[in-house]
């Protein structure tokens, strides 16, 4: 027996594959807001949605090197 339940995993896929649209529309957001400060524009294009980005591929790179459906890779807690 698994360590999650399908509804679980069901979620999690569900929640991995709309995850780079979710993070789209909000890197969209701020890149397209009107700051009244320069360096203040400038972290939100690039620092924050970078770090968005890379959010997301270290997300990915979770779910492809341990997926959650994995009898291997998964140890209950103590």
């Amino acid at each position: 027996m698994g360590y999650f339940k399908q509804e679980a995993l069901d979620k999690l896929q569900s929640g991995l594959a709309d995850l780079p649209r979710a993070v789209l529309k909000l890197r969209e957001a701020y890149a397209l807001r009107a700051y009244k400060e320069d360096l203040t524009r400038e972290h939100a294009q690039h620092g924050l949605c970078r770090r968005l980005a890379t959010m997301v591929h270290s997300i990915q790179t979770t779910f492809e090197l341990m997926p959650p459906e994995s009898e291997r890779s998964r140890t209950k807690p103590p």
